[in-house]
């Protein structure tokens, strides 16, 4: 190889290398700040109570619990599916299977007195499972949505 063709492969790689520290700069400063946002909520939830009623807090930690559990079943399958971001079918499928995640959660949430956060992880786990393999085969072609 000659000398002006090792250079340039260096170059090369010295931009991609370049170019990866920039998209970690970037997903790092996206997480903060989702995590500086999230540690907001969770100081107003707790200053801006209505009252002390337990049964309103109560209600209230419960679609807290929803929002909480909902971002991160989806923003780690967002993660996950990174190369699909510019793929319509996967933010419809991905919607959709919010849609079916909120009500379920819903319908659950109004039937049970009361969920400990143990059973949020076990079903988080679950939920990961089932929807990374619907989204790998809906992305795959096998199964059309229409």
């Amino acid at each position: 190889m000659s000398k002006l063709t090792e250079l340039a492969v260096q170059r090369a790689a010295k931009e991609e290398r370049l170019h990866r520290i920039g998209k970690r700069i970037r997903d790092l400063a996206l997480e903060i700040v989702i995590a500086v946002a999230f540690v907001c909520a969770v100081i107003t939830c707790a200053v801006m109570r209505p009252n002390d009623n337990i049964a309103e807090t109560h209600t209230h930690f419960h679609e807290f619990a929803l929002v909480v559990n909902t971002l991160l079943v989806f923003g780690i399958l967002i993660k996950w599916f990174r190369d699909a971001w510019r793929r319509r079918v996967f933010w419809v499928a991905l919607a959709a299977m919010m849609l079916l995640h909120v009500v379920a959660c819903l319908l659950m949430l109004d039937r049970l007195a009361e969920l400990p956060f143990i059973y949020y992880a076990l079903i988080d786990v679950g939920e990961w499972g089932v929807l990374d393999q619907v989204l790998r085969r809906i992305l795959s072609g096998n199964v059309r949505l229409a």
